[in-house]
């Protein structure tokens, strides 16, 4: 610490930037941080694009089920196997 000046979350013991546990729970804070922006600029990038080119904006929901049956009709189906 160049200053002598420490940060210090009262109520979280881990987050105390005079420790290097500290500092790196800290600097992993801020990297999800960072990499939660991006992801919301690419998300909102996304629905402008979507939005010029008139496409129906929704989110592709997948399911168990639903992953199951296409891969039983890529695969003509169940096949006895006895």
């Amino acid at each position: 610490m160049r200053f002598g000046i420490s940060f210090k979350v009262i109520d979280e013991p881990t987050i105390d930037t005079s420790s290097r546990t500290g500092k790196l729970v800290m600097g992993l804070a801020l990297i999800a941080e960072f990499e939660n922006d991006i992801r919301r600029e690419r998300q909102m990038d996304g629905i402008a694009k979507a939005a010029r080119t008139r496409r129906e904006v929704r989110a592709q929901v997948s399911s168990p089920a639903r992953d199951s049956q296409r891969n039983l009709d890529a695969h003509g189906g169940w096949q006895d196997r006895s």
